[in-house]
């Protein structure tokens, strides 16, 4: 039972070189996806509006909302409307957010997807096809150069 309650204790905060961190750091952001660019880190975050939300911050605790991945203009046209699960990353250059949805045509399946911009903050543009689909997609992530993709 100690442990238990020492764990919820340091899930509500973090103290790191004597300052206090606490959680959540963002409200209604679930599934976080932190990259660090420069001196700046970017995050992408499903929110309830079924969008994936862009945030920034200096110091990783006060996050400002950047834009959404996607808009009724970029929306994948395979993908259903509420697209989550996001995982950014950097690959040559590129930016990269790869999401899971229902696909728009058959929901009962899953797919994942990958939307690629030169900026963190985009604009970003979809795939013309998911590159996953499975009765589920979890959380897609690509492991270090991009080469590979991890379902888990």
């Amino acid at each position: 039972m100690k442990t238990i309650i020492s764990t919820f204790i340091l899930s509500l905060f973090c103290i790191i070189n004597g300052r206090k961190f606490n959680n959540p750091v963002l409200d209604l952001a679930m599934d976080p996806s932190v990259i660090k660019v420069d001196d700046t880190y970017y995050m992408v975050a499903f929110t309830p509006a079924s969008n994936i939300s862009i945030y920034s911050s200096t110091d990783l605790q006060t996050w400002n909302f950047e834009t959404f991945v996607f808009t009724p203009e970029n929306h994948p046209k395979w993908a259903s409307e509420t697209i989550r699960n996001p995982s950014i990353s950097q690959v040559q250059g590129k930016f990269n957010v790869y999401f899971v949805s229902k696909k728009s045509d058959d929901t009962r399946i899953s797919v994942a997807g990958v939307a690629t911009s030169a900026s963190p903050t985009g604009p970003y543009v979809a795939s013309e096809e998911p590159f996953w689909d499975a009765e589920n997609v979890a959380y897609p992530s690509m492991v270090f150069d991009g080469k590979y993709f991890d379902q888990f």
